[in-house]
C-alpha cells in the first residue's frame, strides 16, 4: 500500500475538472501500472460524513482522485495508526 505525502487534489465537489498533482515519479509509475496510490485530501468527500482519503488513478490522460471504498478506508486507518 503506497501512501503519498506530497500529492494534492485540485478541483472539488461538482467541478468537472479534477486532478492530482505533486505525485513522485515512483508514484506516477505505480499508478500507471494499476497499483493503488493513496493520499489525504484537504476536503471531505461525500459531505458531512465523508472521508479525507483518496486514491489516485491514471485515466490515460491525467491522474484523477477517487474516493476510497470502505474496505480501503479500514486498511488505511490501520496502517496510519
Amino acid at each position: 500500500m503506497r501512501i503519498s505525502e506530497t500529492a494534492e487534489q485540485h478541483g472539488f465537489g461538482s467541478s468537472r475538472w479534477k486532478w492530482v498533482s505533486r505525485l513522485s515519479d515512483e508514484e506516477r509509475k505505480a499508478t500507471r501500472r494499476g497499483e493503488a496510490v493513496y493520499f489525504k485530501s484537504t476536503r471531505l468527500s461525500g459531505g458531512r460524513w465523508g472521508v479525507y482519503w483518496r486514491r489516485a488513478e491514471w485515466n490515460g490522460k491525467a491522474y484523477i482522485p477517487r474516493t476510497v471504498t470502505a474496505i480501503e478506508l479500514k486498511d488505511l486507518e490501520k496502517s496510519v495508526e
